[in-house]
Protein backbone atom coordinates (compact mmCIF):
# COMPACT_ATOMS: atom_id res chain seq x y z
CA UNK A 1 0.00 0.00 0.00
CA UNK A 2 1.24 3.13 -1.13
CA UNK A 3 1.49 6.02 2.00
CA UNK A 4 1.02 9.53 0.25
CA UNK A 5 1.75 12.91 1.79
CA UNK A 6 -1.79 13.55 2.03
CA UNK A 7 -2.56 10.89 4.46
CA UNK A 8 -3.52 11.95 8.01
CA UNK A 9 -2.92 9.69 11.06
CA UNK A 10 -4.18 10.62 14.61
CA UNK A 11 -0.83 10.35 15.90
CA UNK A 12 2.65 11.71 15.60
CA UNK A 13 4.49 10.41 12.31
CA UNK A 14 7.92 11.19 11.82
CA UNK A 15 8.34 12.12 7.80
CA UNK A 16 10.10 14.96 6.51
CA UNK A 17 6.35 16.41 5.38
CA UNK A 18 5.05 16.65 9.14
CA UNK A 19 6.53 18.79 12.26
CA UNK A 20 5.13 15.88 14.41
CA UNK A 21 8.92 15.54 16.05
CA UNK A 22 10.78 18.10 17.80
CA UNK A 23 13.76 17.13 15.86
CA UNK A 24 15.27 13.51 13.88
CA UNK A 25 14.53 12.35 10.33
CA UNK A 26 13.77 9.18 8.58
CA UNK A 27 14.89 8.55 4.78
CA UNK A 28 15.30 5.74 2.44
CA UNK A 29 18.85 6.33 -0.10
CA UNK A 30 18.15 3.66 -3.17
CA UNK A 31 21.90 3.30 -4.70
CA UNK A 32 21.29 0.47 -7.20
CA UNK A 33 18.79 -1.07 -8.92
CA UNK A 34 19.80 -4.01 -10.85
CA UNK A 35 18.55 -6.67 -13.18
CA UNK A 36 19.69 -10.05 -14.01
CA UNK A 37 19.80 -11.15 -17.39
CA UNK A 38 16.61 -13.18 -17.62
CA UNK A 39 14.16 -9.99 -16.54
CA UNK A 40 13.16 -12.29 -13.75
CA UNK A 41 15.02 -10.81 -10.73
CA UNK A 42 15.53 -7.33 -9.71
CA UNK A 43 18.10 -6.51 -6.86
CA UNK A 44 17.74 -3.07 -4.85
CA UNK A 45 20.74 -1.68 -2.79
CA UNK A 46 20.67 1.10 -0.38
CA UNK A 47 20.64 1.56 3.46
CA UNK A 48 17.66 3.59 5.82
CA UNK A 49 18.68 5.69 7.86
CA UNK A 50 16.61 6.42 11.25
CA UNK A 51 17.42 9.35 13.17
CA UNK A 52 15.42 9.43 16.04
CA UNK A 53 16.64 7.65 19.46
CA UNK A 54 12.68 7.01 20.84
CA UNK A 55 11.79 4.94 17.23
CA UNK A 56 15.43 3.29 17.79
CA UNK A 57 14.74 2.07 21.21
CA UNK A 58 11.30 0.53 19.75
CA UNK A 59 13.34 -1.64 16.94
CA UNK A 60 16.02 -2.49 19.44
CA UNK A 61 13.51 -3.71 21.63
CA UNK A 62 11.04 -5.80 19.36
CA UNK A 63 8.59 -3.02 19.40
CA UNK A 64 8.70 -1.99 15.82
CA UNK A 65 10.34 -3.14 12.46
CA UNK A 66 11.74 -1.26 9.91
CA UNK A 67 11.03 -2.26 6.14
CA UNK A 68 9.82 -1.36 2.97
CA UNK A 69 7.14 -1.36 1.13
CA UNK A 70 7.33 -1.91 -2.79
CA UNK A 71 4.29 -1.80 -5.00
CA UNK A 72 4.36 -2.45 -8.59
CA UNK A 73 0.75 -2.01 -10.42
CA UNK A 74 2.20 -4.01 -13.24
CA UNK A 75 2.18 -7.38 -11.72
CA UNK A 76 -0.27 -5.95 -9.07
CA UNK A 77 2.87 -6.38 -6.41
CA UNK A 78 1.73 -4.59 -2.79
CA UNK A 79 4.47 -6.19 -0.22
CA UNK A 80 5.99 -5.64 2.75
CA UNK A 81 9.82 -6.50 2.99
CA UNK A 82 10.82 -6.54 6.45
CA UNK A 83 14.35 -4.64 6.71
CA UNK A 84 16.67 -3.39 9.19
CA UNK A 85 18.21 -0.14 9.36
CA UNK A 86 21.14 0.69 7.56
CA UNK A 87 22.92 -0.86 4.34
CA UNK A 88 20.31 -3.42 2.38
CA UNK A 89 20.38 -5.85 -0.41
CA UNK A 90 16.74 -6.77 -1.63
CA UNK A 91 15.85 -9.34 -4.40
CA UNK A 92 12.94 -9.42 -5.87
CA UNK A 93 12.19 -12.58 -8.14
CA UNK A 94 9.32 -14.44 -10.37
CA UNK A 95 9.45 -10.94 -12.58
CA UNK A 96 7.30 -9.07 -10.33
CA UNK A 97 8.67 -6.08 -10.80
CA UNK A 98 8.10 -4.53 -14.21
CA UNK A 99 7.41 -1.21 -15.48
CA UNK A 100 6.92 1.68 -12.62
CA UNK A 101 8.04 0.71 -9.28
CA UNK A 102 7.34 2.32 -6.34
CA UNK A 103 9.49 1.95 -3.48
CA UNK A 104 9.06 3.18 0.51
CA UNK A 105 10.95 2.97 3.75
CA UNK A 106 8.44 2.46 6.92
CA UNK A 107 8.96 1.49 10.87
CA UNK A 108 5.59 -0.33 11.42
CA UNK A 109 4.71 -0.82 15.06
CA UNK A 110 4.99 -4.69 16.05
CA UNK A 111 2.47 -4.44 19.60
CA UNK A 112 0.46 -1.61 20.90
CA UNK A 113 3.01 1.59 22.22
CA UNK A 114 2.79 5.06 23.21
CA UNK A 115 5.05 6.96 21.89
CA UNK A 116 7.38 9.22 24.17
CA UNK A 117 6.52 12.59 25.22
CA UNK A 118 9.85 14.05 24.74
CA UNK A 119 10.38 13.10 21.01
CA UNK A 120 6.97 14.98 19.95
CA UNK A 121 5.85 18.14 19.95
CA UNK A 122 3.15 19.70 22.47
CA UNK A 123 -0.36 19.06 22.01
CA UNK A 124 -0.59 15.44 21.57
CA UNK A 125 -2.13 13.70 25.28
CA UNK A 126 -1.74 10.19 26.42
CA UNK A 127 -4.54 8.88 24.06
CA UNK A 128 -2.92 9.90 21.08
CA UNK A 129 -0.02 9.27 21.57
CA UNK A 130 -1.19 5.72 21.82
CA UNK A 131 -0.31 3.71 18.65
CA UNK A 132 -2.10 0.37 17.82
CA UNK A 133 -0.19 -2.79 16.60
CA UNK A 134 0.52 -2.89 12.70
CA UNK A 135 0.74 1.04 12.51
CA UNK A 136 3.33 3.08 10.85
CA UNK A 137 5.56 5.52 13.12
CA UNK A 138 7.84 6.76 10.17
CA UNK A 139 7.56 7.44 6.54
CA UNK A 140 10.03 8.06 4.15
CA UNK A 141 9.52 10.13 1.29
CA UNK A 142 8.82 7.63 -1.82
CA UNK A 143 11.08 6.70 -4.54
CA UNK A 144 9.82 5.76 -8.30
CA UNK A 145 12.08 4.07 -10.29
CA UNK A 146 11.43 1.45 -13.67
CA UNK A 147 12.23 -1.84 -13.68
CA UNK A 148 11.80 -4.24 -16.97
CA UNK A 149 13.93 -4.45 -20.34
CA UNK A 150 11.90 -1.80 -22.34
CA UNK A 151 13.63 1.18 -20.60
CA UNK A 152 16.76 -0.77 -22.21
CA UNK A 153 15.61 -0.86 -25.83
CA UNK A 154 16.86 1.20 -28.46
CA UNK A 155 14.35 3.95 -29.62
CA UNK A 156 15.61 3.37 -33.36
CA UNK A 157 14.14 -0.63 -33.20
CA UNK A 158 10.85 0.12 -32.13
CA UNK A 159 10.62 2.58 -35.97
CA UNK A 160 9.64 0.53 -38.84
CA UNK A 161 10.78 2.50 -42.23
CA UNK A 162 7.99 1.32 -44.92
CA UNK A 163 8.40 2.44 -48.94
CA UNK A 164 4.78 3.49 -50.25
CA UNK A 165 4.71 5.38 -53.29
CA UNK A 166 1.61 7.36 -52.47
CA UNK A 167 3.89 9.15 -49.37
CA UNK A 168 4.79 13.08 -50.63
CA UNK A 169 8.05 13.49 -52.40
CA UNK A 170 10.44 14.63 -49.58
CA UNK A 171 7.62 13.67 -46.49
CA UNK A 172 6.75 10.79 -44.36
CA UNK A 173 3.48 9.82 -43.23
CA UNK A 174 3.52 7.92 -39.78
CA UNK A 175 0.81 4.82 -38.89
CA UNK A 176 0.85 4.11 -35.08
CA UNK A 177 -1.73 1.03 -35.86
CA UNK A 178 1.47 -1.77 -35.48
CA UNK A 179 3.33 -2.76 -32.84
CA UNK A 180 6.16 -0.72 -34.62
CA UNK A 181 5.89 2.73 -35.35
CA UNK A 182 5.78 2.76 -39.16
CA UNK A 183 7.06 5.90 -41.03
CA UNK A 184 6.17 5.81 -45.03
CA UNK A 185 8.78 8.06 -47.07
CA UNK A 186 8.80 7.24 -51.20
CA UNK A 187 11.54 5.15 -52.57
CA UNK A 188 14.07 8.31 -53.24
CA UNK A 189 13.66 8.93 -49.70
CA UNK A 190 14.05 5.59 -48.37
CA UNK A 191 17.09 4.88 -50.61
CA UNK A 192 18.82 8.09 -48.67
CA UNK A 193 17.78 6.93 -45.27
CA UNK A 194 19.43 4.09 -45.31
CA UNK A 195 22.40 5.36 -47.05
CA UNK A 196 22.33 7.72 -43.20
CA UNK A 197 22.33 4.52 -41.22
CA UNK A 198 25.22 3.37 -39.71
CA UNK A 199 27.29 6.54 -40.44
CA UNK A 200 27.77 9.39 -38.29
CA UNK A 201 25.71 11.45 -40.82
CA UNK A 202 22.79 9.56 -39.27
CA UNK A 203 22.53 12.01 -36.04
CA UNK A 204 20.65 14.17 -38.83
CA UNK A 205 17.44 11.55 -38.86
CA UNK A 206 17.11 12.63 -35.13
CA UNK A 207 16.42 16.07 -35.55
CA UNK A 208 15.31 15.94 -39.11
CA UNK A 209 13.12 12.68 -39.26
CA UNK A 210 12.84 11.58 -35.46
CA UNK A 211 11.88 14.08 -33.26
CA UNK A 212 8.85 15.27 -35.02
CA UNK A 213 7.68 11.82 -35.18
CA UNK A 214 8.10 11.20 -31.23
CA UNK A 215 6.45 14.80 -30.95
CA UNK A 216 3.58 12.88 -33.01
CA UNK A 217 3.27 9.92 -30.60
CA UNK A 218 3.39 11.57 -27.24
CA UNK A 219 0.61 13.46 -28.78
CA UNK A 220 -1.39 10.52 -29.25
CA UNK A 221 -0.11 8.65 -26.08
CA UNK A 222 -2.38 11.39 -24.09
CA UNK A 223 -5.49 9.65 -25.38
CA UNK A 224 -4.37 6.08 -23.91
CA UNK A 225 -5.67 4.73 -27.46
CA UNK A 226 -2.77 2.23 -28.25
CA UNK A 227 -2.11 0.79 -25.00
CA UNK A 228 -1.80 -2.28 -26.10
CA UNK A 229 1.16 -1.82 -28.61
CA UNK A 230 4.53 -2.78 -28.23
CA UNK A 231 6.16 0.45 -29.06
CA UNK A 232 3.46 1.99 -26.45
CA UNK A 233 5.11 0.14 -23.52
CA UNK A 234 8.75 1.06 -24.79
CA UNK A 235 7.89 4.38 -24.99
CA UNK A 236 6.11 4.89 -21.96
CA UNK A 237 8.52 2.99 -19.91
CA UNK A 238 11.57 5.26 -21.59
CA UNK A 239 9.14 8.36 -20.76
CA UNK A 240 9.09 6.90 -17.25
CA UNK A 241 12.72 6.48 -16.46
CA UNK A 242 13.51 9.92 -17.63
CA UNK A 243 10.59 11.59 -15.21
CA UNK A 244 8.67 12.76 -18.43
CA UNK A 245 4.49 12.40 -17.02
CA UNK A 246 2.79 11.94 -20.13
CA UNK A 247 -0.58 14.21 -19.77
CA UNK A 248 -2.34 16.93 -20.97
CA UNK A 249 0.77 19.65 -19.65
CA UNK A 250 3.36 17.56 -21.69
CA UNK A 251 5.58 19.88 -23.42
CA UNK A 252 6.19 17.78 -26.65
CA UNK A 253 9.19 19.51 -28.03
CA UNK A 254 10.74 19.58 -24.64
CA UNK A 255 10.12 15.92 -23.75
CA UNK A 256 11.24 14.55 -27.51
CA UNK A 257 14.15 16.02 -27.27
CA UNK A 258 14.79 14.66 -23.51
CA UNK A 259 13.93 11.01 -25.40
CA UNK A 260 16.25 11.44 -27.88
CA UNK A 261 19.23 12.82 -25.69
CA UNK A 262 19.31 16.68 -27.28
CA UNK A 263 19.54 15.72 -30.64
CA UNK A 264 20.38 19.34 -32.05
CA UNK A 265 23.42 19.27 -29.45
CA UNK A 266 24.54 15.48 -30.91
CA UNK A 267 24.25 17.13 -34.79
CA UNK A 268 26.18 20.15 -33.51
CA UNK A 269 28.79 18.51 -32.10
CA UNK A 270 29.49 16.16 -34.91
CA UNK A 271 29.99 19.03 -36.46
CA UNK A 272 32.48 20.68 -34.40
CA UNK A 273 34.02 17.47 -34.03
Amino acid sequence: MRIRESTCFPYPILASHTDDYRAGGFRLILDSAEQDASGEQVTLKGHIDVDADSLLALLANGGAQAGLMVTCGDTYLDRWYPCDPGAFTLEVAGGRLRGAVYVQALIVSIAKVVLDTESIVEGYNEFSRQVQAGRPLAISEEIKLEAGFDQLVSMESIFSLLTNENTTDGSFEVDLDSETIDIHVNTRLSEYIQSLRGTDQRVILLSALYLPVIMHVLDNMRASEFETRRWYSVIRSKCNAAGISINKNIDLPISAQKLLDGPLGLMASMHEG
